[in-house]
Protein backbone atom coordinates (compact mmCIF):
# COMPACT_ATOMS: atom_id res chain seq x y z
CA UNK A 1 0.00 0.00 0.00
CA UNK A 2 1.32 3.48 -0.76
CA UNK A 3 2.12 5.41 1.79
CA UNK A 4 4.21 8.83 2.95
CA UNK A 5 7.71 7.69 4.57
CA UNK A 6 10.86 10.07 5.42
CA UNK A 7 13.70 9.32 4.98
CA UNK A 8 17.34 9.89 6.56
CA UNK A 9 20.22 7.57 7.99
CA UNK A 10 19.87 8.69 11.42
CA UNK A 11 16.89 10.90 12.09
CA UNK A 12 17.65 12.93 15.42
CA UNK A 13 15.09 13.51 18.43
CA UNK A 14 14.22 16.88 17.19
CA UNK A 15 13.50 15.51 13.83
CA UNK A 16 10.94 12.77 15.20
CA UNK A 17 9.48 15.99 17.40
CA UNK A 18 8.59 17.75 14.65
CA UNK A 19 7.00 15.58 12.51
CA UNK A 20 4.98 13.89 15.25
CA UNK A 21 3.46 17.66 16.28
CA UNK A 22 3.42 18.81 12.69
CA UNK A 23 2.58 15.70 10.56
CA UNK A 24 0.20 13.58 13.17
CA UNK A 25 -1.35 16.40 15.19
CA UNK A 26 -1.79 19.34 13.10
CA UNK A 27 -2.22 17.66 9.82
CA UNK A 28 -3.26 14.17 10.75
CA UNK A 29 -1.29 12.49 8.45
CA UNK A 30 0.68 9.05 9.57
CA UNK A 31 4.18 8.88 8.20
CA UNK A 32 6.94 6.50 8.94
CA UNK A 33 10.59 7.29 9.05
CA UNK A 34 12.94 5.19 6.80
CA UNK A 35 16.31 4.97 8.13
CA UNK A 36 19.83 4.81 6.41
CA UNK A 37 19.63 1.50 5.34
CA UNK A 38 17.24 1.89 2.98
CA UNK A 39 17.22 3.05 -0.85
CA UNK A 40 16.25 6.68 -0.11
CA UNK A 41 18.78 6.50 3.51
CA UNK A 42 21.88 6.16 1.47
CA UNK A 43 25.55 8.35 2.13
CA UNK A 44 24.61 11.31 -0.27
CA UNK A 45 21.45 12.26 1.81
CA UNK A 46 23.41 12.16 4.95
CA UNK A 47 22.76 16.03 5.26
CA UNK A 48 19.34 15.87 3.68
CA UNK A 49 15.91 14.69 4.43
CA UNK A 50 13.59 13.40 1.63
CA UNK A 51 9.69 12.70 1.93
CA UNK A 52 8.88 10.36 -0.42
CA UNK A 53 5.39 8.67 -1.41
CA UNK A 54 5.26 5.06 -2.95
CA UNK A 55 8.69 4.69 -2.63
CA UNK A 56 9.24 7.84 -4.72
CA UNK A 57 11.23 10.87 -3.59
CA UNK A 58 9.25 14.04 -4.21
CA UNK A 59 10.87 16.88 -2.40
CA UNK A 60 14.04 17.04 -0.28
CA UNK A 61 15.74 19.42 1.87
CA UNK A 62 18.98 20.46 4.26
CA UNK A 63 19.47 19.69 7.32
CA UNK A 64 20.57 22.93 9.63
CA UNK A 65 22.93 22.25 12.56
CA UNK A 66 19.92 22.87 14.88
CA UNK A 67 18.66 19.83 13.73
CA UNK A 68 20.98 17.76 15.10
CA UNK A 69 20.41 16.40 18.49
CA UNK A 70 22.68 18.67 21.54
CA UNK A 71 22.98 21.71 19.00
CA UNK A 72 22.92 24.93 21.58
CA UNK A 73 22.69 28.56 20.07
CA UNK A 74 25.62 29.50 19.30
CA UNK A 75 27.97 30.36 16.38
CA UNK A 76 27.69 26.76 14.83
CA UNK A 77 23.63 27.08 14.81
CA UNK A 78 23.82 30.72 12.94
CA UNK A 79 20.72 31.15 11.23
CA UNK A 80 19.79 32.37 8.02
CA UNK A 81 16.31 33.24 6.29
CA UNK A 82 14.95 32.63 3.03
CA UNK A 83 11.01 33.49 1.52
CA UNK A 84 9.14 30.43 0.14
CA UNK A 85 6.92 31.02 -2.50
CA UNK A 86 3.80 28.74 -2.86
CA UNK A 87 0.59 28.59 -4.50
CA UNK A 88 1.18 31.45 -7.23
CA UNK A 89 2.83 34.41 -4.60
CA UNK A 90 0.09 33.95 -2.11
CA UNK A 91 1.76 32.75 0.54
CA UNK A 92 5.07 34.18 1.54
CA UNK A 93 7.22 33.78 5.26
CA UNK A 94 10.23 33.81 5.85
CA UNK A 95 11.61 30.43 7.25
CA UNK A 96 14.63 28.93 8.24
CA UNK A 97 17.11 28.51 5.34
CA UNK A 98 20.59 27.17 4.66
CA UNK A 99 23.08 27.77 1.88
CA UNK A 100 22.91 24.24 -0.40
CA UNK A 101 23.72 23.83 -4.30
CA UNK A 102 20.81 24.76 -6.49
CA UNK A 103 19.76 24.67 -10.08
CA UNK A 104 23.11 23.38 -11.85
CA UNK A 105 24.96 23.69 -9.06
CA UNK A 106 24.77 26.73 -8.31
CA UNK A 107 24.35 28.49 -4.54
CA UNK A 108 21.57 29.27 -3.30
CA UNK A 109 19.29 28.77 -0.25
CA UNK A 110 16.65 26.24 1.06
CA UNK A 111 14.11 26.13 3.66
CA UNK A 112 14.92 22.98 6.28
CA UNK A 113 11.39 22.36 6.65
CA UNK A 114 11.82 20.34 9.68
CA UNK A 115 14.27 22.62 10.83
CA UNK A 116 12.54 25.92 10.61
CA UNK A 117 9.25 24.47 12.77
CA UNK A 118 11.72 23.43 15.21
CA UNK A 119 13.21 26.98 15.59
CA UNK A 120 9.45 28.11 15.76
CA UNK A 121 8.12 25.44 18.58
CA UNK A 122 11.21 25.86 20.48
CA UNK A 123 10.95 29.89 20.65
CA UNK A 124 14.77 29.48 19.29
CA UNK A 125 14.78 32.76 18.06
CA UNK A 126 14.39 34.69 21.48
CA UNK A 127 17.39 33.21 22.87
CA UNK A 128 20.09 36.22 23.04
CA UNK A 129 17.27 38.76 21.92
CA UNK A 130 16.37 41.45 23.92
CA UNK A 131 14.83 41.96 26.88
CA UNK A 132 12.00 43.98 28.96
CA UNK A 133 12.73 44.77 32.84
CA UNK A 134 10.38 41.48 33.55
CA UNK A 135 12.67 39.43 31.52
CA UNK A 136 10.38 39.02 28.57
CA UNK A 137 11.44 39.06 24.79
CA UNK A 138 10.90 41.80 23.01
CA UNK A 139 9.50 41.54 18.79
CA UNK A 140 11.25 44.06 17.29
CA UNK A 141 14.65 42.60 18.50
CA UNK A 142 13.62 39.00 16.83
CA UNK A 143 15.49 38.03 13.54
CA UNK A 144 12.04 37.38 11.91
CA UNK A 145 11.00 40.98 13.05
CA UNK A 146 14.39 42.53 11.34
CA UNK A 147 13.79 40.84 7.63
CA UNK A 148 12.93 43.40 4.75
CA UNK A 149 9.90 41.54 4.09
CA UNK A 150 5.88 41.91 3.82
CA UNK A 151 4.94 38.22 4.93
CA UNK A 152 2.16 36.89 3.14
CA UNK A 153 -0.52 34.16 3.66
CA UNK A 154 -3.30 33.95 1.81
CA UNK A 155 -4.99 37.43 1.14
CA UNK A 156 -3.54 38.77 4.49
CA UNK A 157 -0.38 40.77 3.56
CA UNK A 158 1.01 42.32 6.56
CA UNK A 159 3.60 45.27 7.25
CA UNK A 160 7.61 44.04 7.32
CA UNK A 161 8.67 42.64 10.60
CA UNK A 162 5.22 42.09 11.85
CA UNK A 163 5.56 38.08 10.97
CA UNK A 164 5.34 37.27 14.52
CA UNK A 165 1.87 38.32 14.80
CA UNK A 166 0.81 35.62 12.74
CA UNK A 167 1.27 31.58 13.53
CA UNK A 168 3.40 31.67 10.63
CA UNK A 169 4.89 27.81 11.25
CA UNK A 170 1.11 26.49 11.39
CA UNK A 171 0.99 28.71 7.75
CA UNK A 172 4.08 27.42 6.59
CA UNK A 173 3.69 23.60 7.28
CA UNK A 174 0.23 24.10 5.89
CA UNK A 175 0.94 25.42 2.53
CA UNK A 176 3.72 23.69 2.41
CA UNK A 177 2.05 20.03 2.51
CA UNK A 178 -0.89 21.20 0.43
CA UNK A 179 1.45 22.15 -2.26
CA UNK A 180 3.45 19.23 -2.16
CA UNK A 181 0.88 16.41 -1.96
CA UNK A 182 -1.52 18.02 -4.55
CA UNK A 183 1.63 16.93 -6.77
CA UNK A 184 0.77 13.46 -6.05
CA UNK A 185 -2.56 11.51 -8.16
CA UNK A 186 -4.02 9.74 -4.94
CA UNK A 187 -7.11 9.73 -3.07
CA UNK A 188 -6.10 12.31 -0.63
CA UNK A 189 -8.82 11.73 2.00
CA UNK A 190 -7.11 8.83 2.95
CA UNK A 191 -3.99 10.12 3.60
CA UNK A 192 -4.41 13.80 5.18
CA UNK A 193 -6.88 15.44 7.46
CA UNK A 194 -8.87 18.33 5.24
CA UNK A 195 -8.38 20.88 8.06
CA UNK A 196 -11.69 22.32 8.96
CA UNK A 197 -12.47 25.93 8.28
CA UNK A 198 -12.79 28.36 11.22
CA UNK A 199 -11.25 28.34 14.55
CA UNK A 200 -11.64 27.14 18.19
CA UNK A 201 -12.14 30.31 20.72
CA UNK A 202 -10.50 30.00 24.42
CA UNK A 203 -11.85 32.75 26.06
CA UNK A 204 -9.33 33.10 29.10
CA UNK A 205 -9.50 35.42 32.09
CA UNK A 206 -6.64 36.67 34.79
CA UNK A 207 -8.00 37.76 37.92
CA UNK A 208 -4.88 40.07 39.66
CA UNK A 209 -7.18 42.41 41.49
CA UNK A 210 -10.08 40.73 42.63
CA UNK A 211 -12.12 43.63 43.90
CA UNK A 212 -11.74 47.38 43.93
CA UNK A 213 -12.29 47.98 47.74
CA UNK A 214 -14.47 44.80 48.81
CA UNK A 215 -12.42 41.60 50.55
CA UNK A 216 -10.17 43.73 52.93
CA UNK A 217 -9.61 43.86 56.88
CA UNK A 218 -12.08 46.65 57.98
CA UNK A 219 -8.57 48.21 59.28
CA UNK A 220 -7.02 48.13 55.82
CA UNK A 221 -9.85 49.88 54.31
CA UNK A 222 -9.45 52.76 56.71
CA UNK A 223 -6.31 53.22 56.23
CA UNK A 224 -6.78 53.44 52.49
CA UNK A 225 -9.66 56.02 52.80
CA UNK A 226 -7.28 58.45 54.95
CA UNK A 227 -5.05 58.48 52.31
CA UNK A 228 -6.86 58.97 49.71
CA UNK A 229 -8.77 61.71 51.61
CA UNK A 230 -5.65 63.21 52.69
CA UNK A 231 -4.09 62.94 48.97
CA UNK A 232 -7.32 64.94 47.89
CA UNK A 233 -8.90 61.67 45.72
CA UNK A 234 -12.14 62.23 47.10
CA UNK A 235 -14.15 60.90 44.48
CA UNK A 236 -12.46 57.53 45.35
CA UNK A 237 -13.11 58.62 48.84
CA UNK A 238 -16.87 58.70 48.11
CA UNK A 239 -16.84 55.39 45.50
CA UNK A 240 -15.32 53.34 48.50
CA UNK A 241 -17.78 54.17 50.91
CA UNK A 242 -20.95 53.64 48.55
CA UNK A 243 -19.56 50.15 47.61
CA UNK A 244 -18.83 49.20 51.04
CA UNK A 245 -22.15 50.03 52.33
CA UNK A 246 -23.80 48.05 49.69
CA UNK A 247 -24.81 51.15 47.55
CA UNK A 248 -22.68 50.54 44.67
CA UNK A 249 -21.09 47.59 43.05
CA UNK A 250 -17.65 46.98 43.35
CA UNK A 251 -16.15 48.55 39.64
CA UNK A 252 -13.71 45.18 39.27
CA UNK A 253 -16.64 42.78 40.44
CA UNK A 254 -17.16 42.06 36.82
CA UNK A 255 -17.81 38.10 36.93
CA UNK A 256 -21.24 38.37 36.47
CA UNK A 257 -21.29 40.12 33.52
CA UNK A 258 -18.69 37.85 31.99
CA UNK A 259 -20.35 34.37 32.70
CA UNK A 260 -23.41 36.30 31.25
CA UNK A 261 -21.69 37.16 28.18
CA UNK A 262 -20.21 33.65 27.82
CA UNK A 263 -22.99 31.49 28.82
CA UNK A 264 -23.13 29.14 26.05
CA UNK A 265 -18.97 29.12 26.08
CA UNK A 266 -16.49 27.38 28.33
CA UNK A 267 -14.50 29.35 30.33
CA UNK A 268 -11.09 29.61 31.75
CA UNK A 269 -10.09 31.46 34.82
CA UNK A 270 -6.78 31.95 35.96
CA UNK A 271 -6.59 33.53 39.82
CA UNK A 272 -3.45 34.90 41.40
CA UNK A 273 -3.07 33.79 44.60
CA UNK A 274 0.47 34.48 45.97
CA UNK A 275 1.83 36.94 49.31
CA UNK A 276 1.09 40.62 48.57
CA UNK A 277 4.42 42.00 47.75
CA UNK A 278 4.67 45.28 46.15
CA UNK A 279 4.51 46.12 43.59
CA UNK A 280 4.00 43.08 41.38
CA UNK A 281 1.55 40.95 43.60
CA UNK A 282 -0.87 43.27 45.00
CA UNK A 283 -3.87 41.59 44.55
CA UNK A 284 -6.39 40.05 47.91
CA UNK A 285 -4.70 37.93 50.81
CA UNK A 286 -5.35 34.04 49.21
CA UNK A 287 -5.61 33.12 52.84
CA UNK A 288 -8.90 35.32 53.33
CA UNK A 289 -12.91 34.53 52.99
CA UNK A 290 -13.19 36.40 49.59
CA UNK A 291 -11.16 34.49 47.12
CA UNK A 292 -12.13 30.84 48.43
CA UNK A 293 -15.65 31.74 47.81
CA UNK A 294 -14.90 33.18 44.21
CA UNK A 295 -12.54 30.06 43.21
CA UNK A 296 -16.14 28.29 43.76
CA UNK A 297 -18.43 30.46 42.53
CA UNK A 298 -16.02 30.52 39.17
CA UNK A 299 -16.30 27.41 38.91
CA UNK A 300 -20.32 26.86 38.80
CA UNK A 301 -20.29 28.36 35.07
CA UNK A 302 -23.72 27.46 33.16
CA UNK A 303 -21.27 25.99 29.99
CA UNK A 304 -18.29 24.93 32.43
CA UNK A 305 -15.68 26.76 34.24
CA UNK A 306 -12.33 25.93 34.47
CA UNK A 307 -10.42 27.59 37.75
CA UNK A 308 -6.71 27.47 37.45
CA UNK A 309 -3.64 29.10 39.45
CA UNK A 310 -1.96 32.42 38.47
CA UNK A 311 1.88 31.99 40.02
CA UNK A 312 3.12 35.31 41.32
CA UNK A 313 5.54 37.26 40.10
CA UNK A 314 8.19 36.15 42.09
CA UNK A 315 6.94 32.21 41.93
CA UNK A 316 8.52 31.55 38.41
CA UNK A 317 11.67 32.41 39.29
CA UNK A 318 11.87 31.40 42.98
CA UNK A 319 11.76 27.47 43.32
CA UNK A 320 10.81 28.21 47.62
CA UNK A 321 8.03 30.77 46.38
CA UNK A 322 6.80 28.37 43.51
CA UNK A 323 5.79 25.61 46.33
CA UNK A 324 4.66 27.41 48.91
CA UNK A 325 2.29 29.33 46.87
CA UNK A 326 1.45 26.00 45.20
CA UNK A 327 0.02 24.74 48.03
CA UNK A 328 -2.30 28.00 49.15
CA UNK A 329 -3.56 27.43 45.72
CA UNK A 330 -4.32 23.80 46.60
CA UNK A 331 -5.86 24.85 49.90
CA UNK A 332 -7.97 27.74 47.98
CA UNK A 333 -9.54 25.07 45.34
CA UNK A 334 -7.47 26.04 42.45
CA UNK A 335 -6.32 23.62 39.76
CA UNK A 336 -2.56 24.14 40.11
CA UNK A 337 -1.10 21.50 37.52
CA UNK A 338 -2.73 23.72 34.82
CA UNK A 339 -1.09 27.56 34.80
CA UNK A 340 -0.46 30.95 33.56
CA UNK A 341 2.25 32.87 35.14
CA UNK A 342 1.73 36.54 36.68
CA UNK A 343 3.16 39.05 33.93
CA UNK A 344 3.46 36.11 31.43
CA UNK A 345 6.87 35.11 33.51
CA UNK A 346 7.23 31.87 31.92
CA UNK A 347 9.84 31.21 29.45
CA UNK A 348 10.68 28.51 27.03
CA UNK A 349 14.64 27.96 29.03
CA UNK A 350 12.10 27.32 32.10
CA UNK A 351 9.49 24.59 30.74
CA UNK A 352 11.69 21.71 31.95
CA UNK A 353 11.57 23.16 35.53
CA UNK A 354 7.90 23.30 35.24
CA UNK A 355 7.51 20.45 34.05
CA UNK A 356 9.43 18.77 37.49
CA UNK A 357 7.10 20.89 39.19
CA UNK A 358 3.73 18.74 38.26
CA UNK A 359 2.65 21.43 35.64
CA UNK A 360 0.93 19.85 32.99
CA UNK A 361 -0.10 22.90 30.76
CA UNK A 362 1.93 26.28 30.40
CA UNK A 363 -0.42 28.49 29.31
CA UNK A 364 1.63 31.99 29.32
CA UNK A 365 3.12 32.20 25.72
CA UNK A 366 2.19 35.47 24.84
CA UNK A 367 3.39 38.95 24.14
CA UNK A 368 2.92 40.84 26.34
CA UNK A 369 3.16 44.30 24.61
CA UNK A 370 2.24 43.25 21.69
CA UNK A 371 -0.21 40.64 19.92
CA UNK A 372 0.48 37.30 17.90
CA UNK A 373 1.99 33.96 18.44
CA UNK A 374 5.23 34.35 20.26
CA UNK A 375 5.86 30.44 19.08
CA UNK A 376 4.28 30.94 15.66
CA UNK A 377 1.94 28.68 16.59
CA UNK A 378 -1.72 28.78 17.47
CA UNK A 379 -2.42 25.41 18.35
CA UNK A 380 -1.72 23.43 21.88
CA UNK A 381 1.40 21.61 21.63
CA UNK A 382 3.69 19.75 23.71
CA UNK A 383 7.16 21.29 25.27
CA UNK A 384 10.39 20.18 24.63
CA UNK A 385 13.63 20.63 26.31
CA UNK A 386 16.67 21.34 23.99
CA UNK A 387 19.29 21.08 26.20
CA UNK A 388 18.37 17.31 27.24
CA UNK A 389 16.48 16.30 23.69
CA UNK A 390 13.42 15.73 25.43
CA UNK A 391 9.67 15.72 25.13
CA UNK A 392 8.31 16.99 28.22
CA UNK A 393 5.09 15.81 29.46
CA UNK A 394 3.66 19.10 29.66
CA UNK A 395 1.48 20.85 26.91
CA UNK A 396 2.10 25.00 25.86
CA UNK A 397 -1.01 26.08 25.34
CA UNK A 398 -0.14 29.57 22.98
CA UNK A 399 -2.16 33.02 23.49
CA UNK A 400 -3.45 35.31 20.48
CA UNK A 401 -3.85 38.44 22.41
CA UNK A 402 -3.67 39.85 25.65
CA UNK A 403 -5.61 43.04 26.40
CA UNK A 404 -2.64 44.55 27.71
CA UNK A 405 -0.85 44.00 24.67
CA UNK A 406 -3.82 45.20 22.41
CA UNK A 407 -3.32 48.60 24.39
CA UNK A 408 0.07 49.29 23.24
CA UNK A 409 -0.68 48.49 20.09
CA UNK A 410 -3.46 50.67 20.02
CA UNK A 411 -2.02 53.99 21.21
CA UNK A 412 0.15 53.65 18.01
CA UNK A 413 -2.76 52.88 15.96
CA UNK A 414 -6.37 53.64 17.26
CA UNK A 415 -7.85 51.28 14.56
CA UNK A 416 -5.93 48.03 15.40
CA UNK A 417 -8.57 46.27 16.83
CA UNK A 418 -11.01 46.69 14.18
CA UNK A 419 -8.17 46.35 11.61
CA UNK A 420 -5.36 44.31 11.92
CA UNK A 421 -7.02 41.80 14.75
CA UNK A 422 -9.45 40.79 12.24
CA UNK A 423 -6.63 40.02 9.76
CA UNK A 424 -5.02 37.72 12.13
CA UNK A 425 -8.64 36.06 12.96
CA UNK A 426 -8.83 34.92 9.52
CA UNK A 427 -5.78 34.05 9.08
CA UNK A 428 -5.93 31.38 11.81
CA UNK A 429 -9.23 30.55 10.71
CA UNK A 430 -8.16 29.64 7.53
CA UNK A 431 -5.82 27.05 9.05
CA UNK A 432 -8.53 25.72 11.36
CA UNK A 433 -6.18 26.69 14.91
CA UNK A 434 -6.86 28.38 18.09
CA UNK A 435 -7.49 31.31 19.53
CA UNK A 436 -6.75 32.24 23.21
CA UNK A 437 -7.42 35.65 24.65
CA UNK A 438 -6.85 36.45 27.71
CA UNK A 439 -8.51 39.34 29.35
CA UNK A 440 -8.73 40.37 33.44
CA UNK A 441 -11.65 41.33 34.91
CA UNK A 442 -10.29 44.73 35.50
CA UNK A 443 -10.43 45.57 31.62
CA UNK A 444 -13.85 44.95 31.15
CA UNK A 445 -14.79 47.00 34.23
CA UNK A 446 -14.82 50.34 32.30
CA UNK A 447 -13.03 51.85 35.65
CA UNK A 448 -10.65 54.71 34.87
CA UNK A 449 -7.93 53.88 32.25
CA UNK A 450 -9.75 50.72 30.92
CA UNK A 451 -12.48 53.33 29.53
CA UNK A 452 -14.14 51.94 26.49
CA UNK A 453 -12.56 48.70 26.76
CA UNK A 454 -15.55 46.48 27.72
CA UNK A 455 -16.83 47.93 24.54
CA UNK A 456 -13.45 46.43 22.42
CA UNK A 457 -13.93 42.97 23.89
CA UNK A 458 -17.37 42.86 22.75
CA UNK A 459 -16.08 43.64 19.28
CA UNK A 460 -13.79 41.05 19.32
CA UNK A 461 -16.16 38.37 20.66
CA UNK A 462 -18.27 39.52 18.06
CA UNK A 463 -15.29 38.73 15.02
CA UNK A 464 -14.53 35.34 17.04
CA UNK A 465 -17.53 34.31 16.97
CA UNK A 466 -18.23 34.52 13.63
CA UNK A 467 -14.84 32.52 12.51
CA UNK A 468 -15.60 29.91 15.33
CA UNK A 469 -16.32 26.76 13.71
CA UNK A 470 -17.51 23.35 15.35
CA UNK A 471 -15.08 21.53 17.44
CA UNK A 472 -16.79 18.23 17.38
CA UNK A 473 -14.20 15.79 16.53
CA UNK A 474 -11.85 18.33 15.63
CA UNK A 475 -10.19 19.75 18.87
CA UNK A 476 -6.95 18.12 18.46
CA UNK A 477 -6.36 18.11 22.41
CA UNK A 478 -9.96 18.23 23.48
CA UNK A 479 -9.81 21.46 25.27
CA UNK A 480 -12.27 24.06 22.92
Amino acid sequence: MEKWTLHHPKPSQRMRYVVDVVWREWLGVEIEWVLGDSEHGSAQLDSRVALCWGGEAVVSWPCHPIMLDGTQPGPSSHVEWSCERLHTDRFGLMCLAMPCAVNDGKEGRQIDVLGALFYALTCWGEIGCARDEHGRPAPSSLPLSLQEHEPQFGDVIMSRGMQHRLPWAECFAVAWWEFWSHSIPRDRSVNARNAPRGLIWNPTFDVDVALKHRGRTWWKSHALQCRDFLSGRWSQCRERRRVLRGIEQDPFDTYGWIRRFHETESLSWYVLCSRRSHPYDVGLDAKGEFLPALVENLASHTEEGRVHWHPGYRAMSDPAVFQEEARMAVQMGLECTRVRAHFLRSEPEGWAALSMRSVVEDASLGWSREVGFRAGVSCPFPAYDWVHDKVLPMTIRPLAVMDMGLMECIRLFPQFAKVELPMMMDVVASIGGHWVSCWHNTTVSDDQAWKGWKSTYVHMAQELRQRVRCTLGHDRDGMA
